[in-house]
């Protein structure tokens, strides 16, 4: 008979993550990148208000207060048809892949506030999440430092940023 295992939370929520980011840099099933990743953030996310951190997309203060749930509702759509089938067992979700990359850099910043610790799978994601998208870097030294470093960089070779997660890991970068 196989012993059980015993985590808490904060390991759930850092398993699923690093298993969410390896798959979608590995190319597979979307759909179940996203709910890893959304599963994870929900985790961080509760943990995170006792230490008054806060999720950028669900806890958006820009947001008016009343349409807060309006847009919390939209921003768990998919999250939700994917883990209930009680309230519409015969509708088809319209999925767009690319939003699930902000779910799991919102469950990685949260991480890091929760914890101060990075891993490596969090290093590749939030670095080729700004090779990626370099217009969400905040104007100032860094990113003067960072862009040309990344100018010459593929984002879309995800092999080269799997490769760079496994270096981080054998270097224990964090």
């Amino acid at each position: 008979m196989n012993k059980y295992e015993e985590i808490d939370k904060l390991e759930s929520a850092k398993r699923q993550l690093i298993v969410a980011i390896r798959i979608f840099f590995e190319g597979k099933d979307p759909i179940a990148v996203h709910t890893l990743a959304a599963a994870s953030q929900g985790i961080l996310i509760d943990l995170g208000k006792s230490k008054n951190v806060k999720s950028m997309l669900i806890d958006f203060e820009l947001i008016r207060p009343e349409k807060r749930k309006e847009v919390n509702d939209k921003l768990r759509e998919v999250q939700n048809y994917l883990k209930h089938a009680d309230r519409d067992p015969n509708t088809k979700l319209k999925y767009h892949p690319d939003f699930t990359s902000l779910f799991i850099f919102d469950a990685c910043q949260i991480y890091e506030q929760i914890t101060r610790t990075k891993f490596a799978e969090m290093v590749g994601f939030i670095s080729w999440f700004y090779i990626k998208y370099p217009d969400l870097m905040i104007e100032g030294e860094i990113k003067e430092k960072v862009m040309p470093l990344i100018e010459d960089i593929d984002p879309n070779d995800h092999k080269l940023i799997l490769e760079a997660i496994d270096i981080f890991e054998k270097q224990n970068v964090k």
